[in-house]
Order: structure tokens, then C-alpha cells, then sequence
């Protein structure tokens, strides 16, 4: 087969995404191999989230799913070799490890795969990794230089094909984008993948971090202080991935202020090199409870049975205030508010001001 041939359906696949399966079926060919795919996964030991591949049977890798790419030694060797190049699997593994393992045994083998090549390259701009992994059996024997360099004169026009592509979709699609939304709100907002990654956040969510004291942001993921608030938050994306679309609702105490917490199930669309994606997110946001208008002063004095004194008194501390605040702006002593408070807390059985405040704005959001 001549390159020309090659070249010319590579960039048929920019503008035609669905093309990429007939134009894999020609790189086989022309590299003299027997299997070939291209994948793009948000993190090597992940699934991916945009697949296509020839050679395999029907059903091959959905078969094993996610246990190939968690002990996959070829992808994983391979994110230590240089990117934008194809690497021999003998050079990347060492033979004999290979034919002991797990993904041998049960997956290359099956499949009558013995040597390979492959390529790993990542777009920063999104995270994404971009793997093309071409096999064949052990009869063909491995692959020479000449058939690494051969497979790598390829490499540069893949890479346009796949920007180009990318561009074309960007033009064309019409994707629903979260991220307007989320950039017109002024609470803080996060869009957050089901194993707690941040894909994406808005400038009062980044505002929100950089004061709190209730939680960290490491390495795209949020962690809470509170252990409890750490797993109500795993167990709920968790729920997610089971089927489970409720949406939570509850409040937390960051220093003197009450916000509301809410998670609410959702998709997160995009576009890749190799077509339009949807995959289940969570929303979480972080709302104050600092609002000018408050809990409702009625409702407060007729469900609690407080004092006018009483209701305003709490009303304020909803509103973030703390008693010395409230003592001047009411123009009280601290001794008088405090035991205003202290009774709050016992008209409505709260051990704590944080209990008491979530009970009131519960006036508001339920």
C-alpha cells in the first residue's frame, strides 16, 4: 500500500470522525499488522472515554473492560517513553514480564497478539491522553527500526488529523456548555466527575477555596477536613454511578458562616479529537446562607414560639454575623445576646448554632 493512501484517509478523518474505524483498517494494513486502536482516556489506568480499534472480536475489551487498563504494562510503561513517537513493546517491556502477566495471559493472548507498537500523546489544554496501540502475532516477529520509523513518519499528520478534527467539531457541534452557566452564577460552582475530579469551576468556586478552612483543592480533586463531609461526598458521587439521581441538600459551618451545600447529578458534554462525548458529572454548589433577606422572622417566632428579639437575634447570626457583631449592631450588651441565643438553641433543640441555623433555613429552601 503507498503512503499517499495512507496520508489521504487520515485527513478524511478530520472532517468525518466515524471515518477513523475504515482509516485504522488502512494503517493495519500498511504497517503489516493485525490489530490497531486508538483510545482517548482522561488517565492512563482509566476507560476510555472515546474508543475505536479493528482486528478484535466483537465484544473483546467490553469483555474485560476496566480491569485491562488498570493492569495494562504497555500503556503504563509507555507514558514514561517520549510522547509522539511509537515505541517497540520489547523496548518497553521486557518479554518475559510480559509473557507472566495478566494482560497476556488473558487478553493479548487471546486475541493472538504477541509484539506491538505504540504511541501516547496528551493534550494538555484538556488532560486528555491519546493512545494508538498497532499488534500483531508472534509469527510476524517483532518490530524492526525500520518498522518504528516507518509507523512514525505517520505520527505528525495523526496529530493534525486529530487538532483538525477537533476545530471542525468546535465549529460545528452544538454542544451544551455547563461552563456559560456556570461562569453567569455568583455562588461557587463545580463540575466534578463521578471518581471526584474537577473538570470545571467558576471564579467564586476558586474565591471560595482560597478562603475556606473546610476544604483543599489537590490535584483537581476537593478534599473536606471533616471526615463525615469527606465521605457523605464519596458515597454520594458513588450513588451516582449506581443509578442513584437524587439530588443532596444540606448545610455546613465554615467559620462563622452557614452555606448550604447542594450536589445535584448531571452530564458534562464535550468534544474530542474523535467526537462528541457525554459522561455523568455531579454539580456540586456552595451557596451562603448570608442572604439579605434571611429565615423568615414570622415563620421563626409561630414554628419556634421565640421573641421578637429572639427571631431577629437568630436571623442575624444566619446572615453570618457572630455575637459581638450583633451586640453592636443591635446596640446590646454580649451577655444579653448570648443568653438570646442560648435560648434560641433550646426552642429548637439544637445543640449548637450550626444544628439551629440549619433548621432555620430550612424555612427557606424546603
Amino acid at each position: 500500500m503507498e503512503k499517499d493512501s495512507v496520508l489521504e484517509a487520515i485527513y478524511s478523518s478530520a472532517l468525518k470522525p466515524k471515518q477513523w474505524l475504515e482509516t485504522l483498517e488502512i494503517i493495519n494494513t500498511y504497517l503489516e499488522s493485525s490489530h490497531i486502536f486508538i483510545a482517548e482516556r482522561s488517565s492512563i489506568s482509566e476507560s476510555p472515554i472515546s474508543f475505536v480499534e479493528s482486528g478484535f472480536d466483537r465484544g473483546h475489551f467490553e469483555t474485560y473492560q476496566q480491569h485491562f487498563f488498570a493492569v495494562d504494562l504497555w500503556s503504563h510503561a509507555l507514558i514514561h517513553k517520549k510522547h509522539n513517537e511509537f515505541h517497540a513493546s520489547h523496548k518497553v517491556v521486557d518479554d518475559r514480564l510480559f509473557e507472566q502477566s495478566e494482560i497476556y495471559q488473558d487478553f493479548a493472548r487471546p486475541a493472538g497478539i504477541r509484539n506491538g507498537i505504540g504511541c501516547l500523546f496528551t493534550d494538555h489544554s484538556s488532560g486528555i491522553h491519546a493512545e494508538i496501540g498497532v499488534m500483531r502475532d508472534a509469527s510476524r516477529g517483532r518490530y524492526s527500526d525500520v518498522d518504528v520509523n516507518r509507523a512514525n513518519s505517520l505520527i505528525p499528520h495523526i496529530n493534525n488529523a486529530l487538532e483538525l478534527s477537533k476545530e471542525y467539531r468546535r465549529i460545528n457541534v452544538q454542544v451544551s456548555e455547563l461552563s456559560a452557566i456556570l461562569d453567569h452564577s455568583r455562588d461557587a460552582l463545580a463540575l466534578f466527575t463521578l471518581e471526584g475530579k474537577i473538570l470545571y469551576h467558576n471564579a467564586p468556586w476558586e474565591q471560595w477555596l482560597a478562603k475556606t478552612r473546610i476544604a483543599k483543592s489537590s490535584n483537581k480533586s476537593l478534599y473536606w477536613h471533616t471526615p463525615s463531609l469527606q465521605n457523605q461526598f464519596i458515597q454520594t458521587l458513588n450513588k451516582y454511578k449506581n443509578g442513584d439521581g437524587q439530588s443532596v441538600n444540606f448545610f455546613i459551618q465554615d467559620a462563622s458562616k452557614l452555606l448550604n451545600l447542594q450536589i445535584k447529578p448531571t452530564r458534562h458534554e464535550f468534544v474530542s479529537a474523535i467526537g462528541h462525548h457525554s459522561i455523568e458529572a455531579a454539580l456540586v454548589s456552595i451557596i451562603s446562607c448570608g442572604n439579605e433577606n434571611g429565615p423568615d422572622l414570622t415563620a421563626m417566632k409561630m414554628m419556634y414560639r421565640m421573641t421578637q428579639a429572639e427571631a431577629e437575634v437568630a436571623a442575624l447570626l444566619c446572615k453570618g454575623q457572630n455575637a459581638e457583631e450583633i451586640a453592636h449592631y443591635r446596640g446590646s450588651s454580649i451577655g444579653t445576646i448570648r443568653q438570646q441565643i442560648k435560648s434560641c438553641l433550646h426552642k429548637t433543640a439544637s445543640s449548637n448554632q450550626t444544628m439551629m441555623m440549619t433548621k432555620l433555613f430550612r424555612l427557606i429552601y424546603y
